[in-house]
């Protein structure tokens, strides 16, 4: 399933095969190698131009092979997945798409990559904000448009070791996947080099984590917003969000009274809806 194109890996061996050096939107280990070098960061990174999905590719590891830091990065993903396992196929050069292992059982862990990616984008996206609990978005014309994604999942091997992965767009080289879908090219003249957008992510992902609710507020496009969060097993709920607790709940106020959400998919609705 998945074709290598260069690995820089603890456990296996190193292959090479020619790459373009002059494309800023294409993953290429040796600049990352670099780059990570320069930052005395311990990453494992690899670089693959074509794989299902980095995800599934490392939650099918055995535990010994994921040490904190271990990233797989991908040009393609044939069906890559995200929450509520929704499924998106993505061209190369269109976008990051890549997935890193980290240890740890921080509830708060979430909100502090969701905090970490903003950080990271922000130089190239001035306005970008999260909708809870981790959808990277902007706001355009008063509509929220969605810019990229973050999904965690648990190893089924250790719980402690979290699998978190992150979709940035960059261009849509075929149709816009939703119409709420929007990319870097829709909103910038430049777009970034992915390899340095890609080892300043490591960079702050691998850091240590402070003030992570008060920074998460400030990010939180959410909030103060008329939301639908569409729960799993029990109805909507239907209301404005007013804050995010110390726990990183999202706090809505209903027609019922104030109802705090530890998990769901929230859609912010606009003053027609």
């Amino acid at each position: 399933d998945m074709v290598l194109l260069r690995s820089s890996s603890a456990y296996g061996s190193r292959v090479s095969t020619p790459t373009n050096k002059s494309s800023r939107l294409l993953a290429d280990i040796d600049v990352l190698k670099s780059l990570l070098n320069e930052s005395k960061l311990g990453a494992t990174v690899e670089v693959v131009t074509t794989v299902d999905s980095t995800q599934k590719a490392l939650l099918n590891r055995p535990k010994a092979m994921l040490n904190s830091g271990v990233t797989l990065v991908a040009h393609h993903q044939s069906a890559g997945v995200g929450r509520l396992e929704r499924k998106w196929e993505s061209e190369p050069g269109d976008g990051l798409m890549m997935s890193v292992a980290l240890h740890g059982d921080d509830p708060l862990l979430p909100l502090h990559i969701g905090n970490e990616l903003v950080a990271a984008l922000i130089p190239y996206l001035p306005n970008i904000k999260l909708k809870w609990p981790n959808d990277l978005v902007v706001e355009v014309d008063g509509k929220t448009r969605k810019h990229g994604g973050i999904l965690l999942q648990r190893h089924s091997e250790d719980s402690k070791i979290v699998i978190v992965g992150i979709g940035i767009n960059f261009k849509f080289s075929g149709s816009r996947p939703t119409t709420e879908a929007i990319s870097l090219s829709d909103l910038v003249a430049t777009l970034p080099d992915i390899n340095v957008l890609t080892a300043e992510i490591l960079k702050r992902l691998l850091g240590d984590s402070k003030n992570v609710i008060e920074t998460y507020r400030n990010n939180c496009l959410t909030i103060g917003k008329d939301v639908v969060v569409q729960m799993i097993n029990t109805e909507d709920v239907v209301g404005r969000a007013v804050e995010v607790s110390n726990q990183g709940g999202l706090v809505i106020e209903t027609m019922a009274g104030k109802v705090e959400v530890l998990t769901g998919d929230v859609k912010h609705l606009r003053a027609s809806e």
